[in-house]
């Protein structure tokens, strides 16, 4: 999947699944 703004990233650590449904 494709990592979301550096910003986001410690979101993406904690909610892995979410974005892999958001991409």
């Amino acid at each position: 999947n494709i990592q979301p703004p550096v910003e986001e990233i410690p979101i993406r650590l904690v909610n892995g699944s979410e974005w892999d449904q958001s991409d």
